[in-house]
């Protein structure tokens, strides 16, 4: 996997083999960045279900001032090790946790760390969003004008009761929703 732009743009990140990620398409991440490209800079990234740590990456890539990267399987955080470590990646831009998402979001309420953007992308099969959303916003861990993106299967739709805007944005089987305060 190539990381598309910015300061490591070009080079080669690896990605976990096997079936336990689902690796972002090239075509899916460039979009990503294409609609956050005017927030990324110097802003606070979390990237909760990080697989390869591809998001992340590109998001240090382009001027993220932090990044955390969180993913439950041991595999996936060496993998993650493995790319910062490739591209020398400035201990002070990442923080990795290896773990439940749900331990992860509250170490990090109660380290009163807050977020410019959150990029969720859970195991499709999960359907953990609003969930996620819904802790972000009771613990105010969201900044003003953060940005939600979810990664999805183009037929997931996002229950939005939280009074939210939001936009759908499609790329085959693959879908991003953004999210934001109003």
């Amino acid at each position: 996997m190539r990381i598309v732009a910015g300061k490591f743009k070009g080079r080669i990140i690896n990605t976990p083999n096997g079936k336990n990620t689902r690796p972002t398409l090239d075509k899916v991440r460039e979009a990503l960045f294409s609609i956050i490209q005017f927030n990324v800079e110097n802003c606070v990234f979390l990237d909760l279900f990080s697989g390869s740590g591809a998001i992340g990456i590109e998001a240090i890539s382009r001027g993220a001032s932090k990044v955390i990267f969180n993913d439950y399987d041991n595999r996936a955080i060496s993998i993650i090790k493995d790319n910062i470590s490739l591209l020398e990646i400035d201990s002070n831009l990442y923080k990795i946790f290896n773990g439940d998402y749900k331990k992860t979001l509250q170490f990090l309420k109660e380290e009163k760390i807050t977020f410019d953007i959150i990029y969720l992308d859970p195991p499709y099969k999960n359907k953990i969003n609003e969930e996620i959303i819904e802790f972000l916003l009771n613990n105010k861990m969201l900044n003003d004008f953060a940005i939600i993106i979810i990664e999805s299967d183009s037929t997931y739709t996002i229950n939005n009761t939280f009074g939210l805007i939001t936009k759908e944005y499609k790329y085959g089987l693959a879908k991003l929703t953004t999210m934001k305060k109003i």
